[in-house]
């Protein structure tokens, strides 16, 4: 029975000394992490001094304003590209509207020449058989 109580005292022992253990690294570890961000206050600047966290925080959102400078810029370039795009086919659109109002324009000028040709002709011939009836009259 002695020879039991001891074992389970040592046993006991030794449990005690490994939640010890645990105990004493669970302590060291909060201490790093302690240290790794202790917030002291500096009262003669007037600010609280994190090791550095707030330096990281702001460097993280200045370059994610870079990186939405970056962005926007890009859109806005793809904006001005489509813009510029959409511009070239709108005055193809319209070069070539103007083009075939000119051929019409073309077209119909060469029939209105044509017709006035045709009726120029026609007077000629008109004239020309009123003079030779006048001189047969005169002739009479």
């Amino acid at each position: 029975e002695e020879e039991e109580e001891e074992e389970e005292e040592e046993e006991l022992d030794e449990e005690e000394v490994e939640v010890e253990e645990e105990e004493e690294e669970e302590e060291e570890e909060e201490d790093l992490d302690d240290k790794e961000y202790t917030i002291e206050d500096d009262s003669s600047v007037g600010e609280i001094n994190n090791n550095g966290i707030d330096d990281e925080l702001e460097e993280l959102e200045e370059l994610e304003e870079f990186e939405l400078e970056i962005i926007e810029k890009e859109i806005m370039n793809k904006n001005s590209n489509n813009n510029d795009i959409n511009n070239k086919k709108k005055k193809q659109k319209k070069n070539k509207k103007n083009k075939k109002k000119n051929k019409q324009h073309k077209k119909k000028k060469s029939e209105d020449l044509d017709e006035l040709f045709a009726e120029f002709s026609l007077n000629t011939k008109k004239n020309k058989m009123d003079e030779t009836e006048n001189k047969e009259h005169k002739e009479k």
